[in-house]
């Protein structure tokens, strides 16, 4: 009995693969024009809100960084990418070391 367990468990990882290979139409399919063109008009709204959601994070580190005598271009773009994610870690920034004022 033990044997049919560890068998029929088998047979229900292997089972997506063999679907692959005996049915290649179905691994090989592409994704249609139309359909690609309906995700990207149903995702246009999420890609919007992230860009702004982003811009915003930049917008804010930028300034954070600028009070705390830190590289602002910098952390403007640490704040694109990563969003509010960069935000903790500008408070951490170090100032950047005064000038020498003898010229």
């Amino acid at each position: 009995m033990a044997e049919y367990k560890a068998g029929a468990s088998a047979g229900l990882v292997l089972s997506p693969v063999i679907c692959a290979v005996a049915c290649p139409s179905v691994a090989e399919k592409k994704m249609e024009p139309e359909l690609l063109n309906q995700l990207l008009k149903e995702s246009g709204p999420l890609l919007l809100v992230s860009l702004l959601i982003s811009v915003g994070c930049a917008l804010l580190c930028g300034v954070i960084a600028a009070r705390r005598r830190a590289r602002w271009v910098y952390w403007s773009v640490m704040g694109f990418a990563f969003g509010p994610f960069a935000l903790p870690f500008v408070f951490m920034a170090k100032p950047k070391p005064p000038k020498d004022a003898t010229s």
